[in-house]
C-alpha cells in the first residue's frame, strides 16, 4: 500500500477550509508545490512534514497514512491466526479471535464474513442461528461483490440446515448462473498457453459437484455437460479421462 500523503493533505486542507494558495503561504512554499503534492506528482520535503502536520494539528503517523498501514498489517496478522485455527479445526478459537478483532474493527466486512463462516462450521445450532443473523446484517451493507457472493452461498446452506428451504431457494436464485462463472469464462478468454490449465480446473469443479451432490447427474445435465441418461459412474469416468 502506498503512502497517499498528497490525498491526505488535500483532505485536511479542505476540511480546514483553506485554499492551496493559503496553505502555501502558511508553509512558505509555492502554490504549485502544494498542487503537485495533492496530485501525487511529488512528495513534500522530509523537513516540511512536521510543519504540515502541525499546521493541520495531526500526528505525523496520521499525515503519512501510517495508522492505516498499521491497521492493515494488524488485520492480516489476525486473519493468519484465524486461518491456522480453522485449518486445525479449532473453530471455537477462531471465533474468539474474530470476536476480539471485531471489538477493535466493528465495521470490517472481511472479519464479519469470516465470523459467519466460522460460526457455521462449529455444528452448534445456536452458532448457526447467529451465523444467519451476522450474514443477513452484512449483506444489508456490504459493497464488496466477491465477499457478498461468498456470504450468500454460505447463507443458502445455513438456511437449508435450519429447515428454511424457501429462504434457501429464494437466495440461491439470486446467485450468478454458471455462464457468468470464472470456470466457464476463463477457458474462453485466457491465452492459449493457459487454456489447458483452466479447462482442467473447470472439469475438476464439475467432478466435485458430482461427487458431493446427491443429484449431481441432474445438475451436470442442466449445465449441458453430458446426456441425462449417463450414469454417475460413467460421468466420473468421462471427467477423469478428460483431465488425464
Amino acid at each position: 500500500m502506498k503512502l497517499e500523503i498528497g490525498e491526505k493533505i488535500k483532505t485536511l486542507r479542505q476540511k480546514l477550509g483553506i485554499s492551496q494558495e493559503r496553505l502555501s503561504e502558511m508553509l512558505g512554499v509555492s502554490a504549485q508545490s502544494v498542487s503537485r503534492w495533492e496530485t501525487d506528482i511529488c512528495y513534500p520535503d522530509v523537513e516540511l512534514l512536521p510543519v504540515i502536520a502541525n499546521c493541520f494539528d495531526v500526528t505525523l503517523d496520521e499525515l503519512m497514512g501510517m495508522d492505516a498501514l498499521r491497521s492493515v498489517s494488524r488485520k492480516n496478522e489476525i486473519f493468519n491466526r484465524v486461518f491456522v485455527c480453522e485449518r486445525n479445526g479449532s473453530w471455537t478459537d477462531a471465533i474468539h479471535l474474530l470476536r476480539d478483532a471485531l471489538r477493535v474493527y466493528p465495521a470490517d466486512e472481511g472479519l464479519t464474513a469470516e465470523l459467519a463462516l466460522a460460526l457455521t462450521r462449529t455444528g452448534d445450532p445456536r452458532d448457526r442461528v447467529e451465523a444467519i443473523s451476522v450474514s443477513e446484517r452484512l449483506l444489508g451493507s456490504c459493497k464488496n461483490e466477491k465477499l457478498c457472493s461468498t456470504v450468500r452461498a454460505n447463507l443458502c446452506m445455513l438456511y437449508k440446515m435450519e429447515g428454511l428451504f424457501e429462504h434457501a431457494e429464494a437466495l440461491g436464485r439470486t446467485l450468478p448462473h454458471i455462464w457468468e462463472s470464472r470456470e466457464v469464462l476463463l477457458p474462453l478468454i485466457v491465452p492459449d498457453d493457459k487454456f489447458e490449465t483452466e479447462r482442467r480446473r473447470s472439469f475438476s469443479i464439475a467432478e466435485q459437484v458430482l461427487n458431493t451432490t446427491a443429484n449431481g447427474e441432474e445438475i451436470l445435465f442442466s449445465l449441458g455437460f453430458a446426456p441425462k441418461e449417463e450414469t454417475g459412474e460413467k460421468l466420473l469416468s468421462l471427467f477423469r479421462s478428460i483431465r488425464e
